[in-house]
Formats: structure tokens, C-alpha cells, sequence
């Protein structure tokens, strides 16, 4: 049997590629806001869900399935958040034993601050492909994550 060369093998080569991705990504809100990769990725699914009213409902148990995050990274995460007052935390009102959070103004501003920054490392990286190929491999990235939730659901 031959040994596997891991540089050829795919699910090494996507883990290595998101690591420096998301390392080239995060520099920005590390360096500027001292903000960890959960920190940001929590603020974003939450002005993901954001309203008008700012009356999501957006609990840790939906922030874990989105970022796909264990239980104890984002609890941590959002105690900083909510220390930094970037993020607050309600009761239920029709079921006293769920949470659900929000982002504070503060937050929010947070957030917009990073996102023209994070957009720029991406468009940093993607320059080396052709427009075609960015909509390519946002085509197969798709693609390849419905199979694989598709998969996982299966089991």
C-alpha cells in the first residue's frame, strides 16, 4: 500500500488552506479590537439575524449549529462579549429557560467597523483567481457543503 501524501489529499489541504485564510482574515479584528475568531464570528451571525427592532432571537444553541462551534467556545465568546458590552443577553419571554442575544449599539458599530476590513483581506486572497474562478469556487464550496450537511444529517 502506498502512504497517503497529505499535500494531495483534500480534507488536509482545505483544513491548512482555512487555517491561513482565517489567520489572514482574523489579523485585522485581533490586531485593532483584540477580538478572537469566535469573538467576530458570533458578532457577524448575530447582525446576520439582527432586525429593525433588534428583537432577535437568536439563542447560543443557534449561534453552535451556524458556526457549527461547540458549546463551551461559544459560551466563553459571548461572556466577552457581553464583558465588553457588545453583545447583551435577554430571558425568553414565552419560555423562561431559553436566552437569546442581541448586539448593542456599541456592537453593532464594532461590527461595521470590521466588515469592510475582512472584506478587503478576502478580496486580498481571492485576487489571484480570475472573476470566473471566484464564482467557480463559490460554486463548488456550495456545492460541496450541501453534500456534506446532506451526509452528516444521514447519520
Amino acid at each position: 500500500m502506498q502512504p497517503l501524501d497529505l499535500t494531495d489529499f483534500f480534507p488536509y489541504q482545505l483544513s491548512i488552506l482555512q487555517s491561513h485564510v482565517s489567520d489572514h482574515v482574523g489579523a485585522y479584528y485581533r490586531k485593532a479590537f483584540g477580538m478572537s475568531r469566535n469573538e467576530w464570528r458570533i458578532l457577524a451571525v448575530l447582525a446576520m439575524h439582527s432586525s429593525e427592532d433588534n428583537k432577535s432571537k437568536v439563542s447560543a444553541k443557534d449561534i453552535c449549529a451556524f458556526t457549527q462551534l461547540a458549546k463551551m467556545p461559544v459560551s466563553r465568546a459571548l461572556k466577552q462579549l457581553e464583558a465588553a458590552k457588545l453583545v447583551t443577553r435577554r430571558q425568553s419571554t414565552s419560555d423562561m429557560r431559553f436566552t437569546h442575544f442581541t448586539l448593542t449599539g456599541k456592537g453593532l458599530e464594532r461590527y461595521q467597523a470590521i466588515v469592510p476590513e475582512v472584506r478587503y483581506a478576502q478580496q486580498q486572497i481571492l485576487q489571484l483567481l480570475t472573476e470566473q474562478e471566484q464564482k467557480q469556487l463559490t460554486t463548488l464550496t456550495k456545492k460541496l457543503l450541501a453534500k456534506m450537511q446532506t451526509e452528516l444529517t444521514a447519520l
